[in-house]
């Protein structure tokens, strides 16, 4: 499992599409482990849903404090 501990972009690159690539290498960094998940935590008292809803969009699922990405190397149950 690989793990994001903060994703952050600075103001200046927002709406740039620099987001996008940057998760887009992270996933590929973790299908290229073979890791089953990526995790990424945000914090606790985050209420940024431009941010939540970028992540649900690059297909990451919210648990909270934290969203999980399954790679296609996640076994199905």
């Amino acid at each position: 499992m690989g793990m994001i501990h903060e994703f952050y972009v600075n103001k200046a690159y927002r709406t740039t599409g620099l987001a996008a690539r940057l998760m887009s290498a992270a996933k590929n960094y973790a299908e290229d482990q073979k890791w089953q998940l990526l995790e990424l935590s945000t914090p606790h008292h985050a209420n940024n849903t431009k941010a939540k809803a970028f992540y649900l969009k690059e297909g990451f699922e919210d648990f909270g404090i934290h969203f999980t990405y399954e790679t296609s190397h996640c076994a199905s149950y």
